[in-house]
């Protein structure tokens, strides 16, 4: 998530500028709306971040903000490997049955051939 804190530490430039214009060019419901909590418990201050992007940039994506990183434990990452095996071990299977039915098939078709 993009916190107000990075950002104004990766770029304060940027950030203070992100300010400015949200606090002149927002809608006045949002006014309304941003001076409550931000959803995390603490106080915005009447400014998020999210918020500011969205209405600066109306037409992306932001979605990617509201998600956390997903890292998989040693175990999530173990059974996603088994997994996988397991899948591969059943097409695995059904190749060598389909292998053994070719086989019988051209037995057969030699029979045939040589009885003739």
């Amino acid at each position: 998530m993009l916190r107000p804190t990075n950002m104004a530490q990766l770029s304060p430039r940027v950030f203070w500028s992100l300010v400015y214009w949200y606090q002149n060019h927002r809608k006045p419901q949002e006014a309304d709306d941003s001076s409550t909590s931000n959803g995390n418990g603490a106080d915005s201050g009447g400014f998020d971040v999210r918020n500011a992007l969205r209405c600066l940039l109306p037409k992306l994506n932001w979605n990617f903000l509201e998600a956390r990183s997903k890292t998989l434990s040693v175990k999530a990452k173990e059974n996603l490997r088994q997994d996988r095996v397991a899948a591969r071990g059943g097409e695995i299977a059904a190749a060598f049955t389909k292998m053994e039915q070719i086989q019988r098939e051209e037995e057969q078709l030699k029979k045939a051939t040589s009885a003739v």
